[in-house]
């Protein structure tokens, strides 16, 4: 549904069975606590009204939630009210919390190419080496929640992966890299998402280099008002 590239070592009997993936978010979670209300609901039948059970896809980065809405599910199943639960690992088995205000941050990617100039690896001065670029881009943007944003807000920039080449005595003509973001605001997720892009782009002409950006996802905080 929603799995990631990690081998699982966990041991757990609903271990993933397919090699180099696995749950690693916990969806897999989402799916058994509501087909266990689900049951519940059924068994019991202490409610009036009807209970219509709502399994959201591609929560990794997909929107999957938009995309239900936008395919008229409120309308179609005559739904009046909607409630969403996401796992917490910090809580004890059987409790839930919740607030006013946003409580889930919201998330967005980034991948930035790089590119550079290809050149022997004995014979660096002949070319432009994205490694370093890349590089000195992945710690610049570490800046970015320190000095660019407010104290008082929170938020979370991390790159995942850089890759560049192939082989240990030759500069690659180009490296790639990519990451998340993490808010609460959307100020200041605008003004992360544009400081990233400004930094890569700096950090690359100052080496000679250029950078090629893309935002690949973005889904809104997650939040309850006071209605």
């Amino acid at each position: 549904m929603d799995a990631l590239p990690i081998e699982e070592e966990t041991g757990a009997r609903w271990a993933s069975t397919i090699k180099g993936v696995m749950h690693a978010c916990g969806h897999d979670g989402h799916t058994a606590m509501l087909l266990g209300s689900a049951r519940e609901l059924a068994q019991t039948r202490e409610f009036n009204g009807t209970a219509v059970v709502v399994f959201q896809p591609a929560e990794e980065g997909g929107g999957g939630g938009k995309a239900m809405l936008d395919d008229g599910l409120m309308d179609r199943f005559g739904i009046d009210e909607i409630y969403a639960m996401h796992t917490e690992t910090t809580l004890a088995i059987g409790q839930f919390a919740t607030t006013i205000g946003p409580f889930g941050a919201s998330v967005g990617s980034f991948k930035i190419r790089i590119d550079g100039k290809g050149a022997h690896g004995a014979e660096p001065q002949d070319g432009i080496d994205p490694l370093v670029v890349g590089a000195n881009i992945l710690l610049a943007l570490q800046t970015i929640v320190s000095r660019n944003v407010h104290p008082r807000q929170c938020a979370v920039v991390t790159v995942g992966w850089l890759n560049a080449g192939k082989a240990g005595n030759v500069i690659p003509p180009f490296a790639e890299m990519g990451g998340t973001t993490r808010t609460f605001d959307p100020i200041v997720r605008n003004l992360i998402e544009a400081r990233v892009f400004a930094i890569a782009e700096k950090v690359a002409e100052a080496y000679g280099g250029e950078s090629h950006r893309q935002l690949q996802a973005y889904v809104p905080a997650t939040g309850q008002s006071r209605s």
